[in-house]
């Protein structure tokens, strides 16, 4: 407290007014100037012992905000009126915002340390298989079309790291908040027609037909391309575990709360077990093409909820996975 500069100016001045009006008292009214004296002296006391008090109050906070810094505990329950309540409150707000981001740091850290893993186990297995095809091209004795079909296969390869990097730049941007998702007309039919074009080859040679049913008016405010992409992934794993000669079918309507897009196979179906991990990174089934990564899913979902929409899994009472894709009009 003493060495707070405006405290010790503002004693010189109670001082020099206490001095000047009994000075006054004495001149005016004679020995009424004791008075004076002696309420100006009480009043100064008691100012010096309030203003002590709540430094002492003060500086027992500081040092309980220092605590903080090394890992104790605060307690606050001694400030429960007066002019600390206020100042209480907004400590109480400033140190629960705190703990939440510690514990939101801690948990990113933990899932980029998981993250980290993945991308690292799931880079490993086609970067062996290069240095394995790498090692065999560079044998002399390696015949012509050997070294052609080696030569397609280091190309195949490449394509699903690229593939694979590419995609989970995208979901860490999603993640980062750093792209900003367009709020257009987004029409149901359409979307479905071009996610559906790159696989327009694969699910002849395979026979399977897929059949659109959408509204005219199943249309939402959405990112077209990113959208695409989105569902492009979903038709991309039903056809994956759709048999030779089946069938995909998509539908669209909407209502006054959501416009819904729902997607199924005559497959085997999602196990059980897969379910409740259906839409993790990373994840693959039991079902699970060697080909896959366990991302395309994760991507989907991630899109449709950064664009006020939900992605869920489940199976056709006949048979067969069914997801259901729903982008609100409003807030969640």
């Amino acid at each position: 407290m003493r060495r707070n500069k405006e405290w010790k100016l503002f004693v010189v001045f109670c001082l020099a007014a206490a001095a000047t009006a009994s000075a006054l008292s004495f001149r005016f009214f004679g020995n009424a100037g004791f008075l004076t004296l002696a309420a100006c002296a009480a009043l100064t006391v008691l100012f010096l012992l309030f203003t002590h008090l709540r430094y002492q109050r003060m500086a027992k906070l500081s040092e309980a905000l220092d605590g903080i810094l090394h890992g104790q505990a605060l307690s606050l329950a001694e400030y429960q009126e007066g002019e600390f309540a206020v100042l209480q409150d907004e400590l109480q707000k400033m140190i629960g915002k705190l703990k939440e981001q510690a514990e939101i740091l801690t948990e990113d850290k933990k899932s980029l340390s998981v993250a980290m893993a993945d991308i690292s186990h799931q880079l490993r297995t086609p970067l062996t298989a290069l240095q394995l095809i790498v090692a065999r091209l560079q044998r002399e004795e390696c015949a012509e079309q050997e070294r052609q079909a080696l030569i397609r296969d280091s190309r195949r390869l490449l394509e699903r790291i690229d593939w694979l990097i590419t995609t989970l730049l995208k979901m860490s941007k999603i993640e980062a908040g750093t792209i900003v998702f367009e709020k257009k007309p987004v029409n149901a039919a359409e979307l479905t027609r071009a996610a559906a074009e790159p696989l327009a080859v694969p699910m002849e040679l395979k026979g399977i037909e897929l059949s659109l049913s959408c509204l005219p008016d199943a249309v939402f405010p959405g990112d077209f391309l990113w959208c695409r992409e989105a569902v492009g992934n979903i038709l991309k794993n039903c056809m994956e575990h759709t048999p030779a000669g089946g069938h995909i079918w998509v539908t669209a309507r909407r209502t006054a709360v959501f416009t819904e897009l729902e997607i199924c196979d005559d497959g085997p179906g999602i196990q059980k077990e897969d379910l409740p991990h259906i839409f993790e990174r990373f994840y693959r089934g039991k079902d699970a093409g060697e080909e896959s990564f366990g991302i395309g899913l994760s991507l989907a979902r991630m899109i449709f909820q950064a664009q006020n929409g939900t992605v869920k899994a489940g199976n056709r009472p006949e048979g067969g996975a069914c997801f259901w894709i729903k982008i609100y009009e409003g807030a969640l």
